[in-house]
């Protein structure tokens, strides 16, 4: 950061907190977060799409979901079903029960290791950006928090942000409707595991504030903070509203 840039200075209830933007930083961070935003979107995706086509399966990636189209005893299983559509709604027996309720077996196991991949991938990004950063920033001077490597780990880091995310969705489904939103990844391996509805959003959501805190209070310098935090929400808010909005339907329909 140059000596010479120009520091814009919000008061609020002054002299008790005087915040700090910095613009050049600011300009960097939302258009930093705006990309992030976007890969980090196509690589949860990314991690779906790996684990299906590792089970040998069909699969291809949209703006927002990975499709599963066929391979590994699908196809026969939609074929069956389709051919016993009323017997399977009735419960009636039909000639090819039995080897319909095992491929509907060997799909539902495929199925969470497809479900969960996706936010392995996620996690486990972050995680790795956590322990590179705690690693790097050990042996900086506070101040080099602003080089490119420092940015990339917080950056990487951040992949936790959507644990968080969706816990706060969680919560304001249940305050809009009175009760959570019955669809995620992590909502449906928690019902598959038998397990309430909102578990492993809440306990991922939990460790994701602690790395994200900890980046935020800990390693982000404090006369930066509120430039960081401001352009996160900024940057993460344009870069969803790009995706979904715009780019993403026009680059993978």
């Amino acid at each position: 950061m140059q000596n010479s840039e120009r520091i814009i200075y919000i008061s609020i209830m002054k002299p008790l907190l005087q915040l700090k933007i910095y613009p050049k930083l600011f300009t960097k961070l939302v258009l930093s977060f705006i990309f992030f935003a976007i890969i980090g979107t196509l690589s949860h995706e990314f991690g779906h799409y790996l684990a299906a086509r590792y089970l040998e399966y069909e699969a291809r990636i949209d703006y927002r979901s990975t499709w599963i189209t066929g391979g590994a005893g699908f196809d026969e299983m939609v074929e069956i079903a389709t051919k016993y559509d009323k017997e399977i709604r009735s419960g009636k027996p039909f000639p090819e029960k039995l080897k319909y309720e095992i491929l509907v077996a060997n799909y539902e196991k495929h199925d969470v290791f497809i479900v969960a991949a996706g936010p392995l991938q996620t996690m486990l990004t972050g995680t790795f950006g956590f322990i590179l950063l705690l690693i790097y920033t050990r042996k900086q001077k506070p101040e080099l928090i602003l080089n490119f490597t420092s940015w990339l780990l917080v950056f990487l880091s951040l992949f936790w942000l959507r644990q968080i995310a969706c816990m706060v969705t969680e919560i304001f489904f249940y305050l809009l409707n009175g009760e959570f939103h019955d669809s995620g990844d992590e909502v449906k391996l928690s019902l598959y595991y038998a397990l309430p509805a909102e578990t492993i959003y809440m306990v991922t959501s939990l460790i994701g504030a602690l790395i994200v805190g900890y980046v935020i209070f800990k390693i982000i310098p404090a006369n930066y903070r509120f430039t960081f935090l401001l352009s996160g929400i900024v940057g993460g808010s344009a870069g969803a509203l790009l995706w979904f909005g715009w780019l993403g339907p026009l680059v993978l329909p």
